[in-house]
């Protein structure tokens, strides 16, 4: 019994042994601290083994970890490093930048002073060059005009300048020149005027009350060059004046026809002026031109209305003879005319391209307002034989002097029927 019982006792005491010294192992591993060989049996041994190769595992774990770190670590501080030199270039590039502006800016300001210094003299030069140009060709002009001047010996009254392109600087030398004190007479048309040339008429010293025609025609002059005519001193002894394509309008006309200084106008030529119906209200209530005797409107764009209005005038009490060409008047305006104020007066009346027909000449028939009537014009317009027919056996047609249809569609034996009319002295067909 008692060497049995001894013999637990050993047993034991080797297990607690044992259990003690694998409780070391794992506390040691736990603190990760060296193992030390411990002499044991091999059961304690095949386990110590086992615990070695977990720590060497956990041991490598911790080695990659730390290399991994060490790894981002590197990666980190690489990156800063890249972003510090970009952030480095940027402001050299910056600064390089604004200083090359701020050098630029230097630059383009003495380009701009040089700029500048090139463009004043190229100015300057061509203001230069600009006067003396415009002194050659003054005197030039001058030239011309004493010439014009010097050969006027057979009709020492009166000087044609018409179409010798003396425009504003040579009518400004003609407003200073003492021929014009002589004057009855001045051909001034197809001269590239405008209203600048009519100031410096208007201004002269030398233009007397001898004056008594002037021809304008074909200047641009406009509604301000109509300004300066009306308030001509001269203009109040002209008993003609041609005005035709001055392109005068609607506030030309009115400025005429509120003039004072027209009473003394016997003949007007106001052709492709563009004065419309407008114009004509104004024109028929123009109380100081009552002493007109001739008139031409033609080429102002007007209507059946326009013929009414004027031909029912009563301001112009002397009128004899109008021309009406290349409007629109129709057939309706010819009636108007046929029934007008001023019907019974007129002695010419010329209404050449103006959309008339055969009806217009049956309106013609039917009045008695015709009877000082010597010339008519119905040229280029929509009447034929049987417009013709009615014509021939009109009254006041046996006393006519002078006649033309040319521009209709006629037959020729209705032609030869007219030239055979004794009492038509001048006829055009």
């Amino acid at each position: 019994m008692g060497a049995g019982s001894s013999k637990e006792d050993d047993i034991k005491k080797e297990n607690e042994v044992n259990y003690n010294n694998n409780n070391d192992l794992i506390n040691n591993s736990n603190n990760n601290s060296k193992l030390s060989i411990v002499p044991s049996p091999k059961k304690s041994f095949k386990n110590s083994k086992k615990n070695k190769n977990i720590v060497n595992k956990i041991n490598e774990e911790q080695e990659i970890k730390a290399k991994e770190d060490e790894e981002i670590r590197i990666i980190q501080e690489q990156r800063i490093l890249e972003e510090q030199k970009i952030l480095e270039k940027q402001f050299l590039n910056e600064g390089e930048i604004q200083q090359e502006g701020i050098l630029n800016e230097d630059n383009d300001e003495d380009d701009d002073d040089d700029s500048e210094q090139t463009n004043d003299t190229l100015i300057n030069e061509l203001e230069k060059l600009e006067k003396d140009l415009k002194a050659e060709l003054i005197e030039k002009k001058k030239k011309e005009m004493d010439e014009i001047i010097s050969k006027r010996n057979k009709s020492p009254s009166t000087l044609i300048l018409f179409r010798k392109n003396i425009e504003n600087s040579g009518l400004k030398y003609l407003a200073n020149h003492l021929c014009l004190m002589d004057l009855t007479g001045l051909d001034l048309g197809w001269n590239n005027i405008n209203s600048k040339g009519l100031k410096y008429l208007k201004e002269s010293n030398f233009i007397r009350d001898k004056l008594l025609w002037l021809d304008l025609s074909m200047n641009y002059l406009g509604p301000e060059g109509a300004k300066y005519l009306t308030k001509s001193t001269f203009f109040k002894y002209l008993s003609e004046l041609n005005l035709s394509g001055c392109r005068i309008g609607v506030k030309g006309m009115h400025l005429l026809s509120n003039c004072g200084n027209a009473e003394k106008l016997t003949r007007l030529n106001l052709k492709d002026n563009n004065i419309g119906e407008k114009g004509i209200k104004h024109l028929i209530k123009a109380k100081y031109l009552s002493n007109l005797l001739v008139i031409d409107l033609s080429g102002n764009n007007l209507n059946c209305d326009g013929v009414k209005d004027f031909f029912n005038s009563k301001v112009f009490p002397n009128i004899y003879s109008v021309i009406f060409t290349d409007n629109s008047i129709g057939n309706l305006g010819l009636k108007y005319f046929s029934e007008s104020y001023l019907c019974k007066q007129m002695n010419s009346i010329n209404f050449s391209n103006n959309k008339i027909g055969d009806l217009g000449l049956h309106y013609l028939a039917n009045t008695k307002n015709i009877q000082k009537m010597r010339y008519i014009d119905l040229s280029n317009n929509e009447i034929t034989d049987e417009g013709i027919e009615v014509l021939l056996e009109l009254e006041f047609f046996q006393k006519l002097t002078k006649v033309d249809i040319r521009g209709n569609t006629i037959s020729d034996i209705n032609k030869n029927r007219i030239k055979k009319c004794l009492f038509v002295s001048y006829y055009d067909v």
